[in-house]
């Protein structure tokens, strides 16, 4: 039989209470995570909190934390013999770091020579840096107060810097005479700009960070690994002795050719874009410093490749400024628009002595070689071929029976020469003198076309 309900008000309980118990589980829902949110707020302040208190740590409070009776009662003293040789906390703890810190507390002598006894047996000096490097790891790895020294310089705050300072300038006084000797049996010194001091800095600092990684991770730094990347380092940083490049000069030999394979293209594309980059560093330095003060290293390190790659394309400064001087040169040489053979050379010796006006340097170093015919080899001298191609245009009769090559030569010495004498004559005046060297009508004729540029 199917249940019925004796009223109407009987019939909506039911859905009533349903109803009900939903709002009730929604607002416990809410409730809980309404909690939730509020306890991880507090878990994160408090966090912050902390990590505000560690910022704020000195060497004073880590020491009240270890408590003044129990440092007495480890030394066999009573508190007020504490503070009979310390009058107070700060005290103590500014003498604590300082013996934390002190270097003479194990002397590195000994052990040094000892290092550099083991590492002589060996025959090569990346053999002897290597050994010598993996002996570092694995002694400051097993030194008990590695960690303390650590853990004492991040906490204690700005207090600590003024003693882990004369710790390191001690370690250094220690280190030096050893690392002088070990270099000078490898035959090496420091390169420039570094010194011996803060070559071992670069050298203490890698080898801090690795302990810490090795004690932390010792699979991923292991001593081999380590020891291999300290002796890279050191090669780098070191030299011949006697050897003049620097450290820059090293880092840009590494840096040979900037860019992936896909970029650098076949060997005769690389080797164009490498000199194409010296000549524009070249330009950059002469303008800057002028042709005697920029030096060739200078110019390769600017261009990101070593002296020795330089020469490979160049054999001397002067070939890199004549190969300049005559590229841009021939750039900056007009179209000739004159109808005529004379009036075209008279156009193209104007607009040489144009270009003297601004290179005023590298057209006395061209005019030295032009006139003791001393060029370099593989010195392509573009702007003699396009001179000597006008004037073997002339007719005969108007060059009577001179050699061409040697009036290209005598006039492009005339008019660079006159240039840099004169430069208040202008190009014309210039190119003027230089063609008194030719018969009248080439020279100086009546009519004949003037320069299309204004003086």
């Amino acid at each position: 039989m199917r249940f019925r309900p004796k009223c109407s008000g009987c019939a909506g309980a039911i859905p009533s209470r349903l109803r009900g118990h939903e709002l009730t589980s929604r607002s416990t829902e809410r409730a809980e995570t309404a909690l939730a949110t509020e306890t991880h707020a507090t878990h994160q302040a408090l966090l912050d909190a902390g990590v505000e208190l560690l910022r704020e740590m000195t060497p004073a409070t880590l020491v009240a934390a270890l408590r003044t009776r129990e440092i007495a009662r480890r030394a066999g003293v009573s508190p007020p013999t504490f503070f009979h040789h310390f009058r107070t906390i700060d005290d103590y703890a500014r003498a604590l770091v300082a013996h934390v810190f002190s270097p003479t507390r194990t002397s590195l002598e000994g052990v040094v020579t000892e290092g550099l006894r083991e590492v002589q047996r060996l025959r090569l000096p990346a053999e002897q840096s290597i050994a010598y490097h993996r002996r570092d790891l694995h002694m400051a790895a097993a030194d008990p107060d590695f960690r303390l020294r650590t853990g004492l310089w991040a906490l204690g705050g700005p207090a600590v810097d003024g003693p882990f300072s004369e710790g390191l300038r001690e370690l250094d006084r220690q280190l030096i005479p050893q690392a002088e000797a070990l270099h000078r049996l490898w035959g090496r010194e420091v390169r420039p700009p570094l010194d011996m001091r803060s070559h071992l800095a670069v050298q203490l600092a890698l080898l801090q960070g690795s302990v810490m990684r090795h004690l932390a991770e010792g699979d991923v730094m292991t001593p081999e690994r380590y020891a291999r990347a300290a002796a890279a380092l050191s090669m780098v940083m070191l030299r011949p002795t006697g050897d003049r490049r620097t450290l820059d000069d090293r880092l840009s030999e590494m840096n040979y050719y900037p860019g992936s394979r896909a970029v650098l293209g076949s060997q005769s594309e690389r080797r164009s874009t490498t000199r194409a980059r010296l000549l524009d560093a070249a330009a950059e330095l002469f303008a800057e410093y002028g042709y005697e003060a920029a030096s060739i290293s200078a110019v390769a390190r600017t261009a990101g490749v070593h002296v020795a790659t330089l020469y490979e394309h160049f054999e001397s400064k002067a070939h890199v400024g004549l190969t300049l001087f005559d590229a841009h040169a021939s750039a900056q040489l007009a179209a000739l628009g004159a109808a005529d053979a004379a009036g075209a050379l008279r156009q193209h010796l104007e607009e040489v002595a144009d270009f003297v006006a601004t290179h005023s340097d590298l057209a006395r170093l061209y005019l030295t070689v032009v006139a003791c015919g001393d060029q370099p080899a593989g010195f392509d001298d573009g702007l003699r071929s396009a001179t000597l191609r006008l004037v073997t245009a002339l007719p005969d009769e108007r060059l009577e029976g001179r050699d061409p090559g040697r009036t290209t030569d005598e006039l492009l010495v005339c008019t660079i020469g006159a240039m840099l004498r004169h430069p208040g004559d202008g190009a014309a005046g210039a190119a003027a003198s230089a063609l008194r060297l030719l018969p009248r009508e080439v020279s100086g004729r009546p009519g004949s076309r003037p320069s299309s540029r204004r003086r």
